[in-house]
């Protein structure tokens, strides 16, 4: 997991690969006051953003994901979330094994869980291994706009 505020990426950015890099650059280059909710592909299935608008929930009612095809970039365009982050572990709650469609398995409990609080400008990038429980109220409900950079990972499991 890498946590960072579009306005302020610097030269760390050239330390990422170089798709990280065009993720993080059309999301600080993009006008989202422009855009619908909708899925954009910028690289066809390689890289695209789903911008989504949504009310946040209590954690209580979200349940986790983890994907194994692709690497989010959550970035916060308006609003403020918790997102809930955590790692593999046996003792994690598996509430649906790996749906190929939907490209992730649910959670539910997951041990050692952190909440990391996002808000507008913040990004988030969550590799394969990071499990997460994004839309997350932060002290009270809250409408939120974002947008989700999808990256593929290079060699891409069967299954």
């Amino acid at each position: 997991m890498i946590l960072g505020n579009i306005n302020q990426v610097g030269q760390e950015i050239g330390l990422l690969p170089e798709k990280m890099q065009k993720a993080i650059n059309y999301l600080k280059e993009t006008d989202f006051s422009k855009l619908e909710n909708k899925t954009y592909f910028l690289d066809g299935e390689d890289m695209f953003v789903v911008v989504q608008g949504y009310k946040t929930m209590p954690k209580k009612e979200k349940n986790a994901e983890q994907h194994r095809k692709y690497i989010d970039v959550q970035y916060m365009i308006s609003g403020t979330e918790i997102i809930g982050v955590g790692h593999n572990d046996s003792e994690n709650e598996v509430l649906d094994d790996y749906n190929e469609e939907k490209e992730r398995i649910k959670y539910g409990r997951v041990k050692d869980e952190k909440d990391i609080v996002i808000s507008q400008g913040d990004y988030i990038i969550l590799f394969p291994q990071d499990i997460h429980r994004p839309g997350c109220d932060f002290q009270s409900q809250n409408d939120v706009r974002k947008a989700v950079v999808k990256v593929a990972i290079e060699n891409k499991p069967n299954n």
